[in-house]
C-alpha cells in the first residue's frame, strides 16, 4: 500500500507469494531468505519506507 509517498507492508499478513516483487516496476521489492517474525508486538511487523523524490 502506498500513502503519501510511503510504502507500508504488514509482514504479519504476508504469505510470501512473491506477487509484490514481480509486480514492482522498479525492482524495489525483493524477497530474501532472512526473515524475523518473532516479535512481541504485532506492530513491529509493519515495515514502511519513504519513496525517494516524493515530498
Amino acid at each position: 500500500m502506498v500513502t503519501d509517498g510511503t510504502w507500508v507492508l504488514d509482514v504479519g499478513r504476508c504469505v510470501f507469494c512473491d506477487a509484490c516483487a514481480r509486480a514492482c516496476p522498479r525492482d524495489a521489492i525483493r524477497l530474501g531468505h532472512r526473515i524475523e517474525l518473532a516479535v512481541l508486538d504485532p506492530a513491529d511487523l509493519i515495515v514502511s519506507r519513504r519513496i525517494r523524490g516524493r515530498t
